[in-house]
């Protein structure tokens, strides 16, 4: 097969970025295939490889912007209505919400991994998120497997502040304050129900919850299958690489390049 090498250099947020690229130079970078970053090759202790994941999904980022409204005035006259307060108090509920766990086919098949991977009492708490239904049993499991960042990435919806906006003179009380929140979520995930979750833990008729991008909806980028010839060789030749090691998929916690591709329909395996 030919080699499409592509660099560019605007992933983040600016204009000429991989989506920019595909809408005008789709013919220059078609493929039956793709490799991306993500994934992990996880080793124990003693440097054995335990297992290699391969992402095949990425979750989508949403902005979400919230406002607080008040009364401008001067600060030597504070009103119960400041908006900063307002806004502080709305953060504070956020920051002990957790939302509920979601888990994708892929993280579902990268938990019995670590299951067979791991020692207990991990291994534990992972067979019991994919296996059990006593309520309180997953929600401790929850929180001892939450402990690393990474999993507690990758089986909910995170909200993370990001920008906080208020006031512009020292001895003014501003008439509004807003924080943006960058919400990253499971493939699916509609952004007009994370605006609506929100909505509801806040639960202050002076805070607005809405998208920073009205138009946003969910992301249309479908999880790379398991079974094409580059998934395959890529499975074959971890495994002959680490003897032993397993091999999964796995739902990448931020977002990468590979959604101009998904959403196209072509398949996109992320390695380290």
């Amino acid at each position: 097969r030919d080699v499409i090498f592509l660099v560019e250099a605007d992933e983040e947020a600016a204009q000429y970025n991989t989506t920019w690229l595909a809408q005008t130079h789709w013919s220059e970078m078609d493929a039956e295939f793709a490799l991306n970053e993500g994934g992990w090759i996880i080793a124990d202790d003693d440097g054995r490889v335990k297992y290699v994941s391969i992402s095949t999904a990425d979750k989508s980022s949403i902005a979400v912007l919230v406002t607080a409204k008040g009364t401008s005035t001067h600060s030597s006259m504070p009103r119960p209505d400041n908006p900063i307060f307002t806004l502080a108090k709305a953060l504070t509920r956020l920051s002990t919400y957790e939302a509920p766990l979601q888990l994708t086919p892929e993280t579902k098949q990268f938990l019995s991994v670590l299951a067979k991977t791991s020692a207990p009492p991990l291994s534990t708490y992972y067979q019991t998120l994919l296996t059990s239904h006593d309520t309180a049993a997953i929600a401790a499991a929850d929180r001892e497997i939450s402990k690393d960042p990474l999993m507690h990435a990758i089986i909910r919806n995170t909200i993370a502040p990001v920008i906080v906006n208020g006031g512009f003179r020292s001895n003014v009380i501003p008439g509004s304050a807003d924080v943006i929140l960058n919400v990253r979520a499971i493939p699916g995930t509609d952004p007009k129900d994370v605006v609506a979750d929100l909505e509801k833990v806040i639960a202050d008729p002076n805070v607005s919850v809405r998208l920073a991008n009205p138009s946003a909806g969910p992301s249309r980028a479908n999880a790379s299958p398991q079974d094409t010839e580059l998934y395959k060789a890529l499975a074959r030749n971890a495994k002959a690489t680490f003897p032993g090691a397993e091999v999964t998929p796995y739902l990448f916690q931020a977002g990468t390049d590979a959604g101009a591709r998904r959403t196209r329909g072509v398949p996109v395996y992320g390695v380290y």
